[in-house]
Formats: structure tokens, sequence, C-alpha cells
């Protein structure tokens, strides 16, 4: 299986669910880290939407804001 392939798995998802938080930030971060190396301008898009939506469901001090922070920190030393 590809990136594109799961990406395109990513987006159905996202449009099968488009009300559900949860599945749209779990989507967002996903394609955020598989698009970290080639589409870092995307990634990054997707990463503030993944944050984003899980400060909606998530208190701050919750890991999966670590986990995105993780990932908008290595994009930003990617950039160096």
């Amino acid at each position: 299986m590809t990136k594109s392939d799961l990406l395109s798995i990513l987006d159905g998802l996202a449009k099968d669910y488009p009300d559900d938080h949860l599945v749209q930030a779990n989507c967002d971060f996903y394609s955020g880290k598989l698009l970290i190396e080639t589409d870092p301008a995307s990634a990054r898009q997707h990463f503030v939407a993944a944050e984003q939506g899980f400060r909606k469901l998530f208190p701050p001090e919750h890991q999966v804001l670590a986990a995105v922070q993780s990932g908008l920190a290595k994009l930003s030393e990617n950039k160096s």
C-alpha cells in the first residue's frame, strides 16, 4: 500500500464522517504524518487542523496534543 493509497483512505474517512471531530482530527493528524517529508506545506495544514480538532475534545495537557506539536516541530526542523 502506498502513501497515496493511505491518504485516499483517510480522505474518504473524513468525508464519510464530516460531523465527527475525533475522526476529522485523526485523519488530519495521520495525513500530516504521511506528508511530512513529501509535502511539508500540506502536512502543516493537516497538523494545524488536527490540533484545532483535538483541542475541542481533549484537555490541553493531553498527550495527543503533544504528538501534534511534535509533528509541527519536525516540520520546523526540516526547514532549517
